[in-house]
């Protein structure tokens, strides 16, 4: 089968006529016409161009490998340069000077006895020279251009992930802003109340609660309803019934003072109950606490797991500032302590007495510096973890904890690893303030 031949078949098995082929290619219906009849051939790059539309091999249209092959070092994967590397291998070297000797032999006759008179004027070895270097040039064009595409192929691809990854993004913002539409239309059309609020009354400390004043207008008024206002801290709910000015109801409630408090509002009327969250506090009790931090460890020591016991040696340092005091109240650091746990289980309770520059030599920031060292045996086993917290205690006797690090046993090491919260943290059943 010649060039002409394989050109006519890939055009018909598209279902394609000669001047849509050409369209394709960017070339007329008698360039076509000229190239199946084999009176001349494609260049190079039209070559490459119908390669890359059909989905066949350059070798495979200049009749250099059967349709489909594949597996070997002449096959449509290498021939065109099809891989990912950006250096051409030896098979593909071998395979670009081939193209090239099919592409010389197939040119017309017209040419080549134009070729052949030329010859009897010069030397018989001129030819041949001028045939290497226009060998030479073509392969070099060959191989400029396969790195030209594969720079391009590559930009293209980048491209397109950039342009997907804006899509996405976008889209994601949309649907998040439709949501967040949705979600406050399905509110207000729920909405039990036209109006709310809170105010904070006051705080004791000792007792460690929160007093505040709530308000709120229902939406939908009718003689004899009843408005409750009631608040949800930690698990704890309290509820208090609101007094009717008009319209509008108030209430007054003290609740647990802690960092996780929920307002609500709870209406009944004609028999029936319906309950509105009005608004949500959250790290009051934090806020109350006077400013205090640990440095964590400052290193580790051990001896290899899988002893009796194993050395658990480590400074421990927590500090604060003389003036430091709470957002909320007046609330000062009375004694801080490092506690270490085993499996989250308090396991071992330390004072810290003030460093005075025991451990810490530079201290810039003016902080009130204590510390003690941890010198300790502990039994360990593998999966086992070790929590080092600092715990403070204000003037009022209440207790906060911050933690400064936190260990697993992994394959007989010592290896830190994400913190747990406070909560996964059991205490002594006694602990003396």
């Amino acid at each position: 089968m010649t060039i002409g031949e394989r050109i006519a078949r890939i055009r018909k098995e598209n279902n394609l006529s000669q001047e849509a082929f050409g369209e394709a290619l960017g070339v007329t219906r008698q360039a076509i016409s000229k190239w199946e009849a084999d009176a001349n051939i494609p260049d190079v790059d039209k070559l490459m161009t119908m390669s890359r539309l059909y989905g066949v091999s350059v070798g495979y249209i200049l009749g250099m490998e059967e349709e489909n092959s594949s597996g070997d070092d002449t096959g449509e994967g290498q021939a065109t340069g099809g891989g990912s590397s950006e250096e051409l291998t030896e098979a593909q070297l071998r395979m670009v000077e081939e193209i090239v000797k099919r592409y010389i032999d197939a040119m017309p006759k017209a040419v080549y006895r134009e070729e052949k008179n030329s010859s009897q004027v010069t030397p018989k070895k001129k030819p041949r020279r001028w045939i290497k270097v226009l060998c030479t040039v073509v392969v070099i064009g060959l191989i400029i251009h396969f790195y030209n595409t594969l720079g391009t192929m590559k930009n293209q691809y980048q491209n397109l992930q950039n342009n997907l990854y804006n899509v996405q993004h976008t889209l994601n913002n949309q649907s998040s802003n439709l949501t967040h539409q949705i979600k406050e239309i399905l509110e207000n059309q729920n909405a039990l109340l036209v109006d709310s609020g809170y105010e904070i009354d006051g705080y004791d400390l000792i007792a460690e609660t929160v007093t505040l004043s709530m308000h709120a207008e229902p939406k939908t008024y009718a003689p004899g309803m009843k408005v409750y206002f009631g608040t949800n801290s930690d698990g704890q709910e309290l509820t208090v019934e609101g007094t009717a000015d008009g319209h509008r109801y108030c209430g007054q409630i003290t609740c647990a003072l802690t960092d996780s408090i929920s307002l609500f509002v709870r209406i009944e009327r004609d028999g029936v109950t319906e309950t509105q969250v009005m608004d949500y506090l959250g790290g009051l009790r934090y806020d109350s606490a006077p400013d205090f931090g640990g440095h964590g460890t400052l290193g580790l020591w051990n001896e290899p797991i899988g002893k009796e016991t194993t050395q658990l040696r480590d400074v421990l340092i927590a500090w604060h500032h003389e003036s430091s005091g709470a957002k909320i109240g007046d609330a000062k650091v009375a004694k801080l302590q490092g506690v270490l746990y085993i499996n989250y289980q308090e396991y071992q309770v330390f004072e810290l007495t003030l460093d005075n520059g025991k451990y810490l030599k530079n201290n810039p920031d003016s902080q009130i510096v204590y510390s003690t060292m941890m010198d300790i045996q502990v039994p360990l086993k593998e999966g086992d973890t070790i929590t080092v917290t600092t715990r403070m205690t204000d003037t009022y006797g209440r207790i906060f904890e911050s933690i400064e690090s936190h260990f697993c046993v992994e394959n007989g090491i010592i290896e830190i690893t994400d913190y747990p919260g406070l909560d996964d943290l059991q205490r002594a059943s006694t602990i003396v303030p």
